[in-house]
């Protein structure tokens, strides 16, 4: 579909209240397949890819910063009618889907945090600080091949084998591309957490059900964040996975499942 001038790619399931799932970096909405399945029974489930990753759009001049995908989702969300939605987030999709929240808190009927960022204090990791660095991370995506892309995958996982070779074909078809490559470094380089420091009491006044999934072998994002998270959302309910890392719904796609699922179903009683 069309969304503020660009074309978005999004995979649908099911039907009833409106779940949005917001994937992160590197990967797309395919990062959600195993899981779109198993919420079409509890309700319409969408998983865009958003612009400059995956299938969707890539444009060069395209608003590559927080506050820019918080204006997709707003047209994103408008086009598909997605009203008062349940919200799952995981990596970037963190930073653009709780902002979002807390700037529409009348739109949101629930979170599902997993493995995500919205702190001030929150320090990039290696990796990150090398796509902020003019030079350094243009250098470092060029040598981005099919094979180091996928060695780098299974080093964040608990159990790289729950990734067949296909799914790594999946994962590194649209990030071959050099334009996604380009949007990862200009949104790494226009997003400093340390500038946004009304975000976490904001989120903290946010009065809707949440449910917080951590993957505990993640090595960016240790399960302290988790535990944050979890404190700072009033009634929150957490699960540390021991044997997940940071893509936990590929490491553990069933339990994740099983556990927002049960998250639901006590929201609906």
């Amino acid at each position: 579909m069309r969304v503020g001038g660009m074309t978005i790619f999004y995979r649908e399931a099911g039907a009833g209240e409106p779940i949005l799932l917001l994937h992160g970096v590197p990967t797309s909405s395919y990062l959600w397949r195993r899981l779109l399945p198993r919420l079409a029974g509890v309700g319409r489930a969408v998983a865009p890819d958003h612009y400059g990753f995956g299938r969707s759009d890539k444009p060069a001049d395209a608003d590559y910063s927080v506050p820019g995908y918080v204006r997709y989702l707003e047209e994103f969300t408008a086009a598909l009618s997605l009203d008062r939605l349940h919200l799952i987030v995981h990596d970037f999709g963190g930073p653009f889907g709780l902002a979002f929240a807390i700037t529409h808190p009348e739109r949101v009927r629930s979170l599902v945090i997993l493995n995500t960022i919205f702190y001030s204090d929150y320090e990039w990791h290696p990796v990150a600080k090398i796509w902020r660095t003019p030079g350094e991370g243009e250098q470092l995506m060029a040598g981005w091949t099919r094979e180091r892309f996928g060695r780098g995958m299974l080093k964040w996982l608990a159990r790289p084998e729950s990734l067949t070779a296909a799914d790594m074909d999946a994962y590194y078809e649209p990030i071959a591309d050099p334009a996604m490559r380009a949007a990862i470094l200009k949104l790494y380089r226009n997003t400093t957490p340390s500038e946004h420091p009304d975000w976490e009491e904001r989120l903290r006044r946010l009065a809707v059900p949440a449910l917080i999934i951590w993957g505990r072998r993640d090595p960016f994002l240790s399960a302290e964040w988790a535990e944050r998270f979890h404190r700072d959302l009033k009634g929150s309910a957490l699960a540390i996975l021991d044997d997940a890392g940071h893509f936990v719904q590929e490491d553990q796609p069933d339990e994740v499942a099983r556990l927002i699922e049960a998250f639901y179903a006590r929201r609906s009683r």
